[in-house]
């Protein structure tokens, strides 16, 4: 939130009426009519600003935007009454969103920014899955390549689109307002900038949540992705937008075994609630580098921002994390 400029008071109490000597009376009428316009000038600014600034302060009071950073259309959450607080979203909402596009929306290089590649495009600020996404899907085959597509953003999503777009579904009920797509390195940075949860550096990385979001912090790399929860071995199912595009994937054990539980998971859902993408793409596997080259964001459950966990994921593993998304 910006700062707002705040005006000082402006105050003036005029003395009035004529003193007429050497009639006492007429000095007492002249003295109680001074008095009397001292008095309500006292109580009456003279500029409207002594008003303006009452009710920014107000307003201040009454809303976590000062400590959040973020707008009420940033945020798409209504500034609150005093004493109230934000209307929370839960992690199994989140992932439910981030599961809409799976399956069916290809990886483009600039899908979900706007054309001069600078922030939040149409689609990565409207509510809903757009049917393009689908409409391109059903024209590719195996041997799709993204570097053929790159910039054509309203076919699909990359990485950070995807993010984009799922926080956006989420946070957000109207369409066209301001968005959330960046550079995948800052996303996890700035989503705990505003006050929705805590930054974890790369090197104290210890553990993976449902909803956590990664961003890449490696000088080679650029990328960010979402975690649908844990496996006992180690490995974190996934959700991304990765060459060919949106999809559950598993990352190895923690021991490096590539065919991990997540790996197991994330195929056998892939293959049973999206058929037609694991026909092309079966390929659910990824790199060691996802359990390094990370830096977390892990979202404030506490009650005290905008997200909450009454279904207890953060507590939960990706098994049975998946099995309550997807009705096993």
């Amino acid at each position: 939130m910006k700062d707002k400029s705040r005006g000082g008071r402006n105050r003036s109490g005029r003395r009035s009426g004529k003193i007429m000597l050497p009639a006492a009376a007429f000095f007492l009428a002249g003295m109680f009519s001074a008095l009397t316009l001292t008095a309500m000038a006292s109580s009456f600014p003279v500029s409207g600003q002594s008003k303006l600034q009452s009710t920014e302060t107000a307003l201040c009071a009454g809303t976590s935007a000062p400590d959040t950073g973020i707008s009420e259309a940033e945020s798409g959450t209504s500034a609150p009454d005093t004493g109230t607080t934000v209307s929370k979203r839960t992690l199994k909402e989140l992932l439910q969103t981030a599961l809409e596009p799976a399956g069916s929306t290809m990886y483009v290089w600039g899908g979900g920014w706007n054309k001069a590649d600078t922030g939040a495009g149409t689609e990565a600020r409207t509510i809903g899955v757009s049917p393009r996404w689908e409409r391109f899907f059903l024209e590719q085959d195996s041997s799709y390549d993204y570097h053929t597509t790159r910039y054509q953003i309203h076919d699909g999503l990359d990485c950070s689109g995807y993010i984009g777009w799922c926080i956006y579904n989420v946070m957000n009920t109207k369409n066209g307002e301001s968005g959330y797509v960046m550079k995948a390195q800052e996303m996890a940075s700035d989503f705990a900038s505003r006050g929705w949860g805590k930054y974890i550096s790369r090197s104290r990385v210890i553990d993976y949540k449902a909803g956590d979001i990664m961003s890449s912090a490696c000088q080679d790399c650029g990328h960010v992705w979402m975690a649908v929860g844990s496996c006992g071995d180690g490995s974190v199912v996934i959700l991304h937008s990765s060459p060919p595009g949106v999809q559950l994937n598993g990352t190895p054990a923690g021991d490096g075994t590539a065919d991990s539980q997540a790996v197991k998971l994330a195929r056998y859902y892939m293959e049973k609630y999206y058929p037609d993408w694991y026909k092309k793409y079966p390929d659910c596997e990824r790199g060691f580098s996802y359990l390094e080259d990370y830096a977390q964001f892990r979202w404030d459950v506490s009650g005290n921002s905008v997200m909450s966990d009454p279904d207890g994921y953060r507590s939960k593993d990706a098994d049975a994390i998946l099995k309550d998304l997807l009705g096993e």
